[in-house]
C-alpha cells in the first residue's frame, strides 16, 4: 500500500515545455521562506553553501549572509577594511577543504574566513593576465592541491594559493591538449578526485600536473556515437559515482568508462525555454533541479521519471518564484532554494512520513473532519458539515455522499460524529443530530434510526458520538443519552449499563481486560462491573487531590498492554490505577504541548499517540524522561495542529494511524517514524560584553579563553543548534563550570546572561539537541576568565600596606618639624606672619593629600582589615594554644603588629570620615546653591562646545533663604559632586532643576532634579558605595561616598530616586538652623547591650580563614556554631534551626545579598534576635543604621580573640555544671 501511495504522490508531475511531465501541482512537504523582512540583506539568493562549523552562508546582490536557523548576521563591503568584501554582488560562491570560502563578486575574487571573518583578495594575482576583466568572469571551483579554477569568457584560470602563483589557458585549435573551447562553463571534483571541465563541446578530464586536457565529446573509443554538442549549465555526481549533466537539450548523464552521453526523460524541446541553473542530490536519492523560470524539478533516476515540481505560488506548498538562481542540500536532508528577487526557500527532501487527506488533495465536502475509519484501501472521512467522504487510496479516487441525495450511503445529516463497520461488513455512521444509519455495502440495503422516528426505527438519542464492541461481541453505542445496545436479530436497542442520575453525554467507552466498563462523560468517568448492574463509581476531578482525576470532561479511554488504563481528558493525560483507585496526572506543565487531549493510540513499541490543539504527541510511559515525549507538528508534516474530539482510528493489518482535525486527514505508520539520529552541531552565534559585540567563534575552535575584566560585570552569549529540520523545536541546556553544580535546561531559549560574576576561572559548557530530541552529549565549550581588579589582588594590598605606613610615618615626622619651625617662628611678629603664611599653604597641600589617602584607604578598608583579622585571629588562637616562651613572644609581636595596623587603617578612615576644617556656623542654604550654580557653568559651556549639547539650570529657591548650621566648604563640595554628576549624565539636551523649601519650622530640604539618562534598581542602591562608579575608568567612585559621609555629619539625610530614561532626583534634608545652636557634634553611639541565654550562634562571614577562627573560638567555648558564606546561605540556616539560635555575627559587606539586607530579612520575623555586627567598615557605620536596623553591637575589625569571646559572653551566658 505504501508503494501505491508513492506512485500517486509521483503522479502530481507538471507540464512547462519539458518531456515527460505531467501537470503542474503544488508540493506535498511545506516551504518554508526568508526574504528581506526576515533579515536576508538582499532578495536574491545568488549561492548558498554550508561551511565546516555547520553554518548556511547565502551570497546575493548586497551582501554576505551567514543563517544559524534563527537569524542572519550580514557582512558587506567596508571602504575603509581591506579585510572586508571588495563588493557587495556576489555572482558565485564555493567552499573549499580547508573551511574557507570562495567568493566570485563584480570586482573580482575575495578568500574569507569565517572564523576569522576576514577576506582575501586575489585580484592582484589575476592582474598579472593584462587582459583580465572582473567583469568577465562567470564561476569559480576550488579543487585539489590548493588550486582554484576561475572561469571566464574566454579563458580559464588557476590559482595556486600555496605558492601564490596564476596559470591561464585559452583555447586553440592547434592545441589538441589545451582547454577544448573558447568558453569553459562549469568544473566538478569527482569522487576521486579527478578535475572535469565542461565547455560546449563536452567534458575534460583536467590534469593539473601538466595543465591539458582529455575531452570526452560524446563518441567511443572506435568513433561510435553521436558528437555532443550543446551548453552545459551544471554538473553533479551522485552518491552511486554516476555523473550528470545539465545541457542546454536536457539533462543526461555521462559514463566516464566509455565516454558516452545518455539522455532521460527531462528534455528541453527549445533554446527558449526555462534554463537550467543548479541541482543536488536530496535524501530520497532524487536529483532536484533547479530552473530559471519553472521553479525545481524532482528527477528520480530510477524511473527516469520526473516525481515532482516546485512551482511559484503564494501558499505554504509553493515557491516563493519559478526563478530559481541556487539550490543546496544540507546534512540534514533540507533543500534550500534560492530565488532571484524572492528570497530563500526550504523544503524537507527526506522520505515521507506523515500523509494527508485534504480539501487540497481530494474532494472532500468539508475538510473539518470528525469521524475517520479505514476499511482495506478505503478511508471513510465523516465531516462536521460535509457529509460522508470515501477516499480510494489506491486510484486516489473520492465518492462524496450527502444527506438527502438519494444515495444508499447519505447519512442522516451531514453533520458525521461517528463511522465504524461491525463484524457483519455493515457501515454505521453517527450523526449529532439525527441519530445513526446502517449501510450494508454488499447489498446496498440502509436502515436509518431518528428520534423523530416512529415504531422500530426509532433511536433514543439525537447525538452519536462512538460505536464499540465489547469482548462478547455485543455492539454498543454511545450517545447523548447514554450507551445503548444493538440486537442484531430484532433490529432494535435497549440500554446498556447503568442509568445515572443527571443525564449522560457518553464520548467514548472501554471494556478493560478485568472485564470491567468505563464510560467517559462529560461529567467525570464511570466505572461498573457487569452490564445488568445497577451500581456505578464516578470519578470526579478534585482540585484539593492531585490524585484524582485531571478534568471531568473525559474524551477517550485506552488500556495498554500492561493493562494500565489512559484516560485523555481536556487538561491532560491522566493514568487510572484500578488496583487503589487513584491517578496520575500528565498536565502540560509535565511536557506536553497542550493540556487538551482528543485522543489515544497504541503502537507495538509501546508508545501512546495522542491528538492535541498543538499537534501530534508520542508518548512512551516507561521511557527516560527526555526521551518519553516527541511532539509533531505542521512543521513535520501534518496538516493542522489542531485536531478533534473522536476522530482517530488505528488500523490494525497495516499498523497505521489517522487523525482527522480541521484541514482533514493526517495518516502514518507509527513503526516508521524514527527520530533523527544525528545530534546538532552547537555553535557560539554572537556574544556581548557590556553591550558591545564580541566574536566568540575563534575562542570556541581553538580553546584559547577569553578574558573579561571584572569591570565588565554584564555579559551575554547566544548559541544555535546547527541542525535546520525544525529549529523552533530544538533544545539546549548549559553549565558554567565553576559556578553551576548541575546543568541547566533552557527548552528552546538559546542564549545565557552573566551578571557580576567572582573573579576566577570557568567554562561554560553547552550541549543542544535536534527537534527530535536527540542530543549532542559533546557540544561545545568557551573557557572564561574574570580578571580582578588591581586593587583586589595581593601586590596591591601588600603595596597599599606600606604605602599607608610610609604615609603615616611621614605625617608623624611632618607634625614634629612644624611644630619645631613654629616655636622658631615666635620670636619675630614679622617672621611669624611670614611663616604662618607658608605654613598655611602648606596646610592646605598636605590636607589635600590626605584626603586622598583617607579616600583610598575607606575604599579598601573593609579588605584590609578582613586581612589583618584573620592574622590577629590566627596569632591569638596560637598564643593560646602553645607554651613555648620563644613562640609566644613571637606571636605577641605579630598581634601587636596586627593591631598598629588596625589603628593605622581606622586612623586613615577619618579622613574621608570627617571634614579636615572644623570652623562651623550658620549657612544660607540659597547663596551656597547660587555659587555651586556659578562654580559649575564652565562644564555646561565645555559639554556645549565639545558636544553639542545644551544643558540649563531651572532655579526654585524659597524665600526667604533657609538657613543651616554647618561647614559651608563641605556642603559647597557635595553639591558640587551632586550637580557635576547630573551634568556628566546627558546624552542630549537637558534641564536641571535645584529647589529649596522648609516644609517645617525644623528641616531645610533641597531638591536636585535632572532628565538625563537616569539609573536602574540596582545602580541606585550601590551609588553611596566606595569604589563604585558608572563613569568607567573615568571615574573614582568617591564622590556620592563623600557626599554621603558629609550630610550625615551634618545630621542630614539624603535620598535618590531614579528610572532609566526618565531622569534622577537627590533629595537632602537637614535640621534647620537654630539661635544659638552649638557647633556640630556627633558623640559615637551607645550601643544596646542585651543580656543573652545559653545557645547556639549563626555567623555569616564571607572570608574562610576568618570562619575558621569563629570556629575554634566557639569550640573552646563549647558553643555550637552554624557557618555560611553569603546571607542567601545564612537565610537558610536560619530557616533550618531558628528555634536553637541565640545570637547572630554577621559581616556587612558579603558578595551577592549584603550584610545589611540579611539583617533587615531577619528583623522581618524576629526584632528579639541579639545581632552583632563586625565588619572592616565599623568607624564608618552611623547611630543612626545601628538603631535603624536594630543592631545590638558593632564591632571594628580586627579584633582579638579576647575582645570577641567578651562580646560573645555578653550575650550568651556559659553553662553552669
Amino acid at each position: 500500500m505504501r508503494f501505491l501511495l508513492s506512485i500517486v504522490v509521483a503522479g502530481l508531475f507538471f507540464s512547462n515545455g519539458y518531456t515527460g511531465v505531467g501537470s503542474p501541482a503544488d508540493w506535498k512537504n511545506r516551504i518554508e521562506k526568508w526574504s528581506i523582512r526576515n533579515g536576508l540583506s538582499q532578495n536574491s539568493a545568488n549561492r548558498i553553501v554550508m561551511d565546516r562549523q555547520g553554518f548556511l552562508w547565502i551570497a546575493t546582490q548586497d551582501g554576505l549572509n551567514r543563517f544559524d536557523g534563527y537569524s542572519f548576521r550580514v557582512y558587506r563591503p567596508d571602504p575603509e577594511d581591506s579585510l572586508s568584501l571588495d563588493d557587495g554582488f556576489i555572482f558565485d560562491m564555493k567552499p573549499d577543504r580547508n573551511g574557507q570560502i570562495w567568493m566570485l563578486t563584480s570586482q573580482g575574487i575575495n578568500q574569507f574566513n569565517p572564523v576569522t571573518e576576514k577576506v582575501t583578495r586575489w585580484n592582484w594575482l589575476l592582474n598579472q593576465d593584462s587582459t583580465f576583466v572582473p567583469t568577465h568572469l562567470t564561476f569559480l571551483m576550488p579543487v585539489t592541491g590548493n588550486r582554484v579554477l576561475i572561469g571566464a569568457t574566454d579563458r580559464l584560470y588557476e590559482i595556486n594559493t600555496q605558492n601564490r602563483t596564476l596559470r591561464v589557458f585559452t583555447h586553440s585549435p592547434q592545441d589538441k591538449s589545451g582547454l577544448p573551447a573558447i568558453r569553459p562553463t562549469a568544473v566538478l571534483v569527482d569522487q576521486s578526485d579527478r578535475i572535469w571541465v565542461a565547455t560546449n563541446r563536452g567534458l575534460s578530464l583536467f590534469d593539473p600536473a601538466n595543465g591539458q586536457f582529455r575531452l570526452f565529446n560524446g563518441q567511443s573509443s572506435s568513433g561510435t556515437g553521436p558528437v555532443f554538442s550543446g551548453r552545459i549549465y551544471g554538473l553533479l555526481q551522485d552518491s552511486n559515482g554516476k555523473i550528470w549533466v545539465m545541457t542546454s537539450t536536457g539533462l543526461k548523464w555521462f559514463d566516464s568508462t566509455t565516454g558516452l552521453y545518455h539522455t532521460t526523460s527531462v528534455l528541453r524541446k527549445s533554446e527558449d525555454e526555462p534554463t537550467f541553473v543548479e541541482m543536488v542530490e536530496g535524501h530520497d536519492g532524487n536529483l532536484w533541479i533547479g530552473t530559471y523560470g519553472n521553479g525545481v524539478l524532482v528527477y528520480n533516476p530510477i524511473t527516469n521519471q520526473v516525481v515532482g515540481h516546485l512551482k511559484g505560488g503564494s501558499t505554504d506548498h509553493f515557491l516563493s518564484s519559478d526563478f530559481i538562481n541556487s539550490i543546496f542540500h544540507d546534512q540534514a536532508g533540507m533543500i534550500w532554494i534560492g530565488t532571484d528577487g524572492y528570497g530563500l526557500n526550504k523544503t524537507d527532501s527526506r522520505p515521507t512520513r506523515f500523509y494527508s487527506i485534504s480539501k487540497r488533495t481530494h474532494p472532500l465536502g468539508d475538510p473539518v473532519t470528525m469521524a475517520v475509519l479505514r476499511d482495506k484501501n478505503v478511508v471513510w472521512q465523516g465531516s462536521y458539515g460535509g457529509g460522508l467522504a470515501r477516499v480510494n487510496l489506491t486510484t486516489g479516487t473520492t465518492d462524496l455522499y450527502r444527506a438527502g441525495s438519494g444515495h444508499f450511503l447519505a447519512p442522516n445529516t451531514d453533520r458525521i460524529m461517528a463511522v465504524a463497520i461491525d463484524s457483519a461488513g455493515w457501515l454505521w455512521v453517527g450523526t449529532d443530530n439525527a441519530g445513526l444509519s446502517v449501510h450494508n455495502l454488499s447489498t446496498g440495503e440502509v436502515i436509518r434510526f431518528r428520534p423523530t422516528d416512529k415504531g422500530p426505527t426509532q433511536f433514543p438519542a439525537f447525538g452519536v458520538y462512538r460505536f464499540y464492541s465489547d469482548r462478547d461481541q455485543r455492539w454498543l453505542v454511545a450517545t447523548s443519552d447514554g450507551v445503548y445496545h444493538y440486537n442484531r436479530q430484532e433490529r432494535r436497542f435497549s440500554r446498556f449499563g447503568p442509568v445515572p442520575k443527571n443525564q449522560l453525554v457518553v464520548n467514548s467507552l472501554l471494556q478493560a481486560s478485568d472485564g470491567s466498563y468505563y464510560y467517559c462523560t462529560d461529567f467525570g468517568l464511570i466505572r461498573f462491573s457487569t452490564p445488568d448492574s445497577n451500581s456505578y463509581i464516578r470519578y470526579l476531578s478534585d482540585s484539593g487531590n492531585p490524585a484524582s482525576l485531571s478534568h471531568n470532561t473525559i474524551n477517550d479511554i485506552h488500556e495498554d498492554f500492561k493493562g494500565r488504563i489512559w484516560i485523555a481528558t481536556s487538561r491532560g493525560l491522566t493514568l487510572f490505577l484500578p488496583q487503589n483507585q487513584t491517578f496520575v496526572r500528565y498536565f502540560d506543565k509535565s511536557g506536553l504541548p497542550s493540556s487538551f487531549i482528543y485522543g489515544v493510540l497504541p503502537d507495538r513499541n509501546g508508545n501512546l499517540w495522542m491528538s492535541t490543539n498543538s499537534g501530534l504527541v508520542r508518548f512512551h510511559p516507561d521511557a527516560d524522561k527526555l526521551q518519553s515525549l516527541r511532539f509533531f507538528d505542521e512543521a513535520d508534516g501534518i496538516l493542522s495542529n489542531e485536531f478533534n474530539q473522536g476522530a482517530f482510528y488505528f488500523h490494525e493489518s497495516t499498523q497505521s494511524m489517522y487523525f482527522g482535525g480541521l484541514e482533514g486527514i493526517s495518516w502514518f505508520y507509527p513503526l516508521d517514524i524514527t527520530d533523527n539520529p544525528n545530534p546538532p552541531r552547537v555553535a557560539i552565534t554572537s556574544a556581548r560584553i557590556l553591550d558591545q559585540p564580541v566574536n566568540l567563534l575563534p575562542y570556541q575552535l581553538s580553546g584559547e579563553t577569553l578574558a573579561i575584566d571584572s569591570r565588565d560585570y554584564f555579559f551575554s552569549i547566544e548559541f544555535s543548534a546547527l541542525d535546520f529540520v525544525n529549529p523552533s523545536r530544538n533544545n539546549y541546556m548549559y553549565k558554567l563550570e565553576g559556578f553551576d553544580k548541575d546543568w541547566v535546561m533552557l527548552g528552546n531559549r538559546r542564549f545565557v546572561t552573566f551578571t557580576n560574576l567572582d573573579a576566577g576561572s570557568y567554562s561554560l559548557q553547552i550541549r543542544a539537541s535536534n527537534a527530535d530530541g536527540v542530543w549532542n552529549e559533546t557540544g561545545t565549550a568557551l573557557l572564561i576568565e574574570i580578571v580582578p581588579p588591581f586593587y583586589k589582588t595581593r601586590w596591591f594590598i601588600g603595596l597599599v600596606v606600606l604605602l599607608i605606613i610610609g604615609l603615616v610615618v611621614s605625617w608623624v615626622r611632618y607634625r614634629a618639624a612644624q611644630l619645631q619651625k613654629r616655636n622658631v617662628e615666635l620670636e619675630s611678629l614679622v617672621e611669624a606672619r611670614t611663616a604662618e603664611l607658608k605654613l598655611s599653604q602648606e596646610q592646605l597641600i598636605h590636607t589635600e593629600k590626605m584626603r586622598v589617602v583617607g579616600q583610598l584607604a575607606s575604599g579598601i578598608a573593609h579588605d584590609i582589615n578582613n586581612v589583618l583579622s584573620i592574622i590577629l585571629g590566627s596569632a591569638n588562637l596560637l598564643n593560646k594554644k602553645h607554651k613555648d616562651p620563644e613562640l609566644n613572644r613571637q606571636l605577641t609581636v605579630i598581634e601587636k603588629a596586627s593591631m598598629d595596623g588596625a589603628y593605622i587603617i581606622s586612623q586613615l578612615q577619618e579622613f574621608s570620615r570627617q571634614t579636615a576644617d572644623d570652623r562651623v556656623a550658620a549657612v544660607e542654604i540659597n547663596s551656597l546653591l547660587d555659587d555651586v550654580m556659578d562654580m559649575t557653568q564652565y562644564r555646561m559651556n565645555e559639554r556645549r562646545k565639545k558636544e553639542s549639547i545644551q544643558i540649563s539650570f531651572n532655579r526654585h529657591l524659597v524665600s526667604p533663604s533657609p538657613r543651616i548650621y554647618g561647614n559651608q566648604a563641605e556642603l559647597r563640595a557635595s553639591f558640587t559632586n551632586l550637580i557635576l554628576n547630573a551634568i556628566d549624565a546627558y546624552r542630549t539636551d537637558g534641564t536641571i532643576t535645584i529647589r529649596t523649601s522648609q516644609p517645617t519650622d525644623t528641616e531645610v530640604e533641597v531638591r536636585i532634579l535632572d532628565d538625563a539618562i537616569g539609573m536602574d534598581e540596582a545602580t541606585v542602591r550601590k551609588i553611596f558605595e566606595p569604589f563604585f562608579t558608572t563613569k568607567g575608568v573615568k571615574g573614582s567612585g568617591l564622590g556620592l561616598s563623600q557626599v554621603f559621609g558629609a550630610v550625615s555629619r551634618h545630621r542630614g539625610t539624603i535620598d535618590v530616586k531614579s528610572q532609566p530614561g526618565i531622569g534622577t532626583e537627590f533629595v537632602i534634608r537637614f535640621p534647620a538652623y537654630t539661635q544659638g545652636e552649638e557647633p556640630i557634634s556627633a558623640p559615637p553611639p551607645e550601643p544596646i547591650v542585651k543580656k543573652g541565654f545559653k545557645g547556639q550562634i549563626l555567623i555569616i562571614e564571607d572570608e574562610a580563614d576568618i570562619r575558621n577562627i569563629y570556629h575554634e573560638v566557639l569550640t573552646d567555648l563549647g558553643i555550637e556554631g552554624y557557618y555560611a558564606p553569603t546571607g542567601e546561605e545564612g537565610l537558610t540556616l536560619w530557616n533550618l534551626h531558628r528555634p536553637g539560635i541565640s545570637l547572630i555575627i554577621s559581616d556587612i559587606g558579603l558578595p551577592g545579598m549584603s550584610g545589611w539586607d540579611f539583617i533587615a530579612e531577619i528583623r522581618k520575623e524576629q526584632t528579639a534576635i541579639p545581632i552583632l555586627v563586625v565588619t572592616g567598615w565599623g568607624n564608618e557605620i552611623s547611630s543612626r543604621q545601628i538603631e535603624a536596623m536594630k543592631v545590638n553591637k558593632v564591632i571594628s575589625k580586627p579584633f582579638t580573640i579576647g575582645q570577641l569571646i567578651k562580646e560573645i559572653q555578653a550575650f550568651i551566658k556559659p553553662e553552669t555544671h
